[in-house]
């Protein structure tokens, strides 16, 4: 009995972000969740041979503009006394991403807005938190493999098994395991947690 209304915005553009989130919420009374899971992969490119385009680029989407949406949502949520921000980071935001700075530069920064945003708002009923995915199979992790084999000079193979090999389960995560991670984060069930940050990396070696 439930109804899907989807909206397209570019999520680094404050004013398209701003307008998108306002019919959003005038459409549904108020916005209790907001997931910021839009991002790239960037470029595969030690610091030296990146250009700042390809930098601000990553940096624009991966971090701003999840930023820009927190901004946008927050007066419903504050409105209504109550609200989930679930952030998705990743295993690069813990350990760092050799030959993808911008993209390992945004997901440390997105652990630290999490942090922060849960300090803010925590006391007005609104809750901060955050997933850090490893590698997670599809079709994504595959083109992130051929552009890694490509800059390094290795074969997929091995690029695939460097994934893999870091895992104390030996495999990726799926990304229903992330789906169900997020799900457990924003019920009524998990009131308690906030501003904490979820590995879902089948225990991937992390600090």
């Amino acid at each position: 009995g439930q109804r899907l209304q989807t909206q397209v915005m570019d999520s680094a553009d404050a004013e398209d972000v701003a307008a998108v989130i306002a019919a959003i919420g005038a459409g549904a009374g108020h916005i209790d969740i907001l997931v910021n899971n839009a991002g790239i992969a960037g470029v595969t490119k030690s610091t030296i041979d990146m250009s700042i385009a390809e930098w601000q680029e990553v940096i624009d989407i991966d971090l701003t503009g999840p930023w820009l949406c927190t901004r946008a949502a927050l007066p419903t949520m504050l409105a209504a006394g109550s609200g989930v921000i679930l952030n998705i980071s990743s295993a690069a935001g813990r350990i760092g991403y050799a030959m993808r700075s911008p993209y390992a530069a945004a997901k440390w920064g997105l652990i630290g807005l999490t942090q922060t945003w849960a300090r803010e708002w925590g006391t007005r009923g609104i809750r901060c938190n955050c997933i850090c995915p490893g590698a997670i199979a599809g079709d994504r992790i595959e083109r992130v493999i051929a552009a890694r084999s490509e800059t390094l000079g290795l074969s997929t193979e091995q690029v695939r098994a460097g994934f893999t090999t870091q895992s104390s389960m030996a495999r990726m995560a799926t990304e229903q395991e992330v789906a169900s991670t997020a799900v457990s984060l924003c019920i009524p069930a998990a009131s308690g947690i906030n501003g904490q940050t979820v590995n879902v990396d089948c225990g991937t070696n992390m600090n």
